[in-house]
């Protein structure tokens, strides 16, 4: 099997509209007070630090969590999160401010994610899931270009 490449240097990802910010440890603070004032801002926060934040083993990072801004504005936090380096398989994910919601920004942020993990970590897979109750996160799933639907687990619907 072909060897990893390095880890990216990066400190982001931009397209036209939509910027990716990788959070640093560091950075946890500032983040968490420019969140701040929004009337989800508690179960945002809570889902940050339960998902978002950087992982390491033997020294790599395995979770590559982003907040995210529209055209300059807060919109909310997705993450890559390598699940297994040596079968090269992630999952990602997108929680958004739920005023930024129906703004396409969760399959947006896909296409970022998807060039990370393909293009600059050299990973195989990646997958995503949604709750079978959650049709707004279904529909984002089904309109990002690269989803395959292959089924429903016990509570999830995976994509591949």
């Amino acid at each position: 099997m072909k060897p990893l490449p390095p880890e990216p240097n990066l400190n982001g990802l931009k397209s036209k509209n939509l910027t990716l910010h990788l959070v640093q440890t560091e950075q946890i603070p500032e983040i968490e007070q420019i969140f701040g004032g929004f009337s989800d801002s508690s179960e945002l926060l809570e889902e940050f630090h339960n998902s978002y934040l950087p992982r390491f083993e033997a020294g790599r990072r395995m979770r590559y969590g982003f907040y995210m801004q529209l055209e300059g504005k807060l919109a909310g936090f997705c993450l890559l999160d390598i699940d297994d380096l040596e079968t090269r398989t992630a999952s990602v994910g997108t929680d958004l401010l739920e005023h930024m919601r129906g703004l396409q920004i969760a399959p947006q942020s896909k296409a970022h994610l998807f060039y990370l993990a393909f293009e600059l970590l050299g990973l195989n897979r990646v997958e995503t899931g949604c709750f079978v109750s959650n049709i707004a996160s279904k529909k984002s799933i089904e309109k990002t270009l690269g989803f395959i639907y292959e089924g429903k687990s016990r509570f999830l619907q995976i994509y591949h």
